[in-house]
């Protein structure tokens, strides 16, 4: 049976430190900016984020809600061990909006199509993550800084249990902000291969009384980066050159998409040039992402923009991308919203209208099929 425990918890206003022992022995630390209240039900639920699936049984020396424990017990699949305790509920309010804001486009641009009052949080991993930390300090964002992502290193770290660990932030401040709907900058990428799926808040989120308000689901990374063009003009540099290292085929990519997408709305942007040979060559689908905004580039007549990403790019690719628009990945997927919360709903699309973004038309359906179809083609030949 493998088992994870967590056990010598110490909250205080500004910090939280426990021990993990499991096939390693590491001590976690996190650190706010500012006084929040956390409790003890909330540090097992964000732990539980860290166990993932991983463990037959997660132990905990300290008190846990009974109905968390059972959410955790499903959440990780796990034998769940505690001192069983009743905790007052943190969430108590209707409305109010919080997002897991990084800094990089597709949180930028949810954010921006977020109410005006919506808070940030920001999880500062430190290392390889300075840059990311960098700006989104520039922004009113509540930091939570931790040593989670480092340790035993940076190549084995609990977080790669399961990607909700991204949730820690959330889910520490529940109590601290109150509010009703948390956001992910989750966006249409791979998922774009099959019909929008419903959105169902995580577990751990949900025990805390979250709800989840995916904003910028509906997007591709082309419409995350009208967003940005339109409202952060001034931040589109900052933001790519903290999204990744100068090595990172999302940083070129993105960096195409922004060149060629400010061209076409007549945003003055000067993009640094790209030196592919930095970055190394991959197989076109390989990565859904990546070949997604190929179709796009070559589409709009910029193959010279993306084409260095890839070892190369076949024949019927480009042939069919240089006789489509591809106007969809300019626009937004609808569907995408079906389980988006009824009450948000009008002030969401009153902001993607501010920003051009209208709703698929039939003939951009059928070019989605296209993409698909295309896509899915070389995506299963790159993963055989």
């Amino acid at each position: 049976m493998t088992v994870i425990r967590f056990s010598n918890l110490e909250v205080t206003p500004r910090s939280i430190s426990l021990r993990a022992a499991y096939e390693e022995s590491i001590d976690l630390w996190f650190k706010f900016d500012r006084d929040v209240e956390v409790s003890s039900t909330q540090v097992a639920l964000a732990m539980a984020t860290l166990s993932g699936t991983k463990y037959d049984r997660v132990e905990f020396d300290f008190e846990v809600d009974k109905k968390a424990i059972q959410t955790i017990a499903k959440a990780t699949r796990a034998e769940i061990a505690a001192i069983p305790t009743e905790q007052i509920r943190p969430i108590t309010s209707d409305s109010g909006n919080v997002l897991s804001f990084s800094g990089g486009f597709d949180s930028l641009s949810a954010w921006r199509l977020m109410p005006n009052d919506t808070h940030l949080v920001s999880l500062d991993f430190g290392g390889w993550f300075e840059r990311e930390a960098e700006f989104f300090r520039d922004f009113d964002t509540l930091v939570v800084t931790t040593n989670a992502r480092s340790e035993p290193t940076r190549t084995t770290p609990l977080t790669r249990n399961h990607w909700s660990f991204m949730a820690m932030g959330a889910i520490l401040t529940a109590n601290h902000f109150n509010v009703r709907y948390h956001t992910f900058g989750q966006i249409l990428g791979e998922s774009m291969a099959r019909a929008p799926q419903n959105s169902p808040t995580l577990a751990v989120l949900s025990e805390l009384g979250y709800i989840e308000a995916g904003y910028s689901r509906g997007l591709t990374e082309v419409g995350t980066a009208a967003v940005v063009l339109q409202s952060d003009p001034q931040r589109v540099l900052e933001s790519l050159r903290s999204l990744a290292g100068p090595r990172d085929r999302k940083l070129y990519r993105k960096t195409a998409l922004s060149a060629v997408l400010a061209n076409r709305l007549g945003v003055d942007l000067t993009v640094p040039a790209m030196d592919f040979d930095k970055s190394p060559k991959i197989a076109f689908g390989d990565d859904y992402a990546s070949s997604l905004s190929a179709l796009y580039c070559i589409a709009k007549g910029h193959l010279d923009s993306i084409e260095g990403l890839f070892e190369s790019i076949p024949p019927d690719v480009r042939n069919l991308a240089k006789s489509s628009k591809f106007d969809f990945m300019e626009k937004v997927n609808w569907d995408a919203y079906a389980s988006f919360p009824q009450e948000l709903k009008p002030e969401l699309w009153e902001r993607l209208v501010r920003y051009g973004l209208e709703p698929y038309s039939e003939t951009d359906w059928g070019e989605v099929r296209l993409a698909r179809e295309l896509l899915a083609k070389y995506y299963k030949e790159a993963h055989r």
